[in-house]
């Protein structure tokens, strides 16, 4: 029975997302953006957003030709897994290529045809590995897999993470790499010896997640970051340069793959922040402020002062030589808490 505990608990979870997904779907639309996503990931000619130019478009006694709306949002034939119009799509927009890569696929095989349910499918594929992720970690932390329920108790009642359920968007493929991110780390730490397939690892979710959204690069920074400071307390450089140079890798070969992310970044794509200069000082503090209210209700002081504590007393039991749950335990407990903000971030965005 205890053999199959896991398995059981992950085909409980897994039903409760199929239940939100086909439930939330029934009630609600996707709304602009979503559809958006088809045209993105589809449309094989125009850059277009077809809702704000519908007027203009030729019609028949108040109908716009078929042919119209199939090249916008539907995959045809002729343009069957032909990921070039994504990427040049992607270019001019302001996101990177992974999840239209994933719409475009799920497209590809159902020819002809559009349905909403077609982006959710990716959005259930990233919960599920969200999921067995979520329980493998919570196993590693606490001995058991039924430790997994209670991350889940709190995500499955927040109404950011029930959004998702009806958004198609990248933000559930950003909270899977996010947490893969997490749990390598967790190996690397705890591991013993480091493997080349460990950096391998690495090297692999960075690529992909940098290639899904660019919050990525905030969250791999502050977990980075902690992950640096362990390493240098432990006198480890080797291990620390190895650490680095993977990183490296990852993010060399991402924006060799798609360079245009400088436009996006550093040069306002699409001119979204009018208001204030990208990467300003206004723009952080706003962001700060934003995570303190939804996360912590305005309470961040607290939260900081939990981690100052968790630093100290995960060095001072390193200190003493306690079991491995000290200070190998500062970086996934840091980590989740950071990944539960990749969930408000399309929020602010």
């Amino acid at each position: 029975m205890r053999k199959n505990t896991g398995m059981i608990l992950m085909m409980v979870i897994v039903s409760v997302h199929l239940l939100f997904i086909f439930n939330m779907q029934s009630h609600a639309g996707i709304g602009g953006d979503g559809i958006f996503s088809y045209t993105l990931a589809n449309n094989p000619y125009a850059f277009a957003y077809i809702d704000h130019t519908y007027k203009k478009i030729p019609e028949s006694n108040g109908w716009i030709n078929a042919h119209i709306l199939r090249e916008s949002y539907v995959v045809e034939e002729y343009d069957r897994f032909n990921y070039s119009a994504a990427y040049f799509h992607q270019r001019i927009d302001n996101h990177p290529l992974l999840y239209y890569f994933f719409v475009h696929t799920i497209c590809s095989l159902f020819t002809g045809k559009y349905s909403n349910v077609f982006t959710m499918l990716v959005n259930l594929f990233f919960l599920c590995g969200i999921d067995i992720l979520m329980v493998r970690l919570f196993k590693k932390l606490y001995g058991g897999e039924t430790y997994g329920v209670v991350p889940f108790a709190f995500l499955f009642l927040m109404p950011m993470v029930q959004r998702l359920y009806m958004l198609p968007r990248m933000y559930t493929a950003l909270s899977f790499f996010c947490l893969w991110y997490l749990c390598i780390h967790w190996t690397l730490l705890c591991g013993g010896k480091w493997k080349r397939h460990d950096l391998a690892e690495m090297i692999i979710c960075i690529f992909l997640g940098t290639q899904t959204h660019y919050y990525f690069y905030v969250y791999a920074l502050f977990l980075t970051a902690c992950t640096v400071f362990l390493l240098m307390g432990r006198r480890k450089i080797y291990e620390m340069l190895n650490y680095i140079y993977a990183g490296i890798v990852g993010i060399g070969v991402s924006w060799m793959v798609f360079p245009w992310f400088i436009w996006h970044i550093f040069f306002n794509q699409m001119q979204k922040h009018t208001d204030i200069t990208p990467w300003s000082v206004d723009k952080i503090k706003g962001y700060i402020s934003y995570i303190n209210e939804i996360l912590f209700n305005k309470r961040g002081w607290v939260a900081i002062i939990v981690i100052i504590a968790l630093l100290m007393a995960g060095r001072s039991s390193q200190k003493t030589n306690e079991s491995r749950g000290g200070a190998e335990r500062i970086v996934p407990t840091a980590g989740i808490w950071q990944w539960r903000s990749v969930f408000t971030d399309y929020l602010y965005a």
